[in-house]
């Protein structure tokens, strides 16, 4: 999956760093902190359900609320609605 999202900034100088046993939700927060220190993207595959979840819910979720709030900043009656994976699983968001 790193590979696949590489492709996209082929004409930048990219590190990689891999984090293995990512166990625990702090485990996860410290990930994201030096994430933010460094302006780093997160390119992610977890195993774990419980830290799927909580990925989904902290990290698409936060998204998918800031993409509606600004989207109804510009357009008041914005319709929005969920599709793809997360349509059926609406705890995974």
């Amino acid at each position: 999956m790193v590979k696949a999202v590489l492709t996209q900034f082929n004409e930048e100088d990219i590190e990689i760093q891999n984090i293995s046993y990512v166990e625990s939700v702090k485990d996860l927060q410290n990930i994201f902190a030096a994430a933010r220190y460094n302006d780093s993207i997160i390119a992610y595959t977890i195993v774990i359900p419980s830290l799927k979840q909580y990925l989904d819910q902290e990290g698409v979720g936060k998204l998918v609320e800031m993409g509606v709030k600004l989207g109804r900043d510009t357009e008041k009656g914005l319709k929005t609605g969920i599709c793809g994976e997360h349509g059926g699983e609406k705890n995974s968001i």
